[in-house]
């Protein structure tokens, strides 16, 4: 493991994201985990932007909510789903890929 040092959340935020950039470069299908609370907005409109540069291409990459409940359907307003929805302002496909979930209705795939 590299434990990487930097001054402020804008620092982590930043090269969080040129991590995940770099690795869906090298695997366009990979699977992300994505959790929800305030310390992610930062690296999620980050992501965002690079999207926005045409840096990044969500098109192929899943998501694995990490707090999303089990049978919890994405309309209930304690779902990650609508989290997201509500905390953060992003462009609409990356968006769509953080909503975009491993399970369709209420079963896990």
């Amino acid at each position: 493991m590299k434990l990487i040092v930097l001054k402020n959340k804008k620092e982590v935020a930043e090269k969080t994201a040129s991590i995940i950039e770099k690795e869906i470069k090298n695997n366009p299908y990979i699977v992300l985990g994505l959790a929800t609370g305030s310390t992610m907005i930062p690296l999620y409109k980050t992501l965002a932007k690079l999207h926005k540069k045409n840096k990044i291409d969500f098109s192929k990459v899943k998501t694995f909510n990490l707090d999303e409940y089990l049978k919890l359907k994405k309309e209930d307003k304690n779902s990650y789903h609508h989290y997201i929805q509500l905390q953060i302002s992003l462009s609409t496909v990356f968006q769509l890929l953080l909503l975009q979930l491993l399970y369709t209705g209420n079963k896990f795939l």
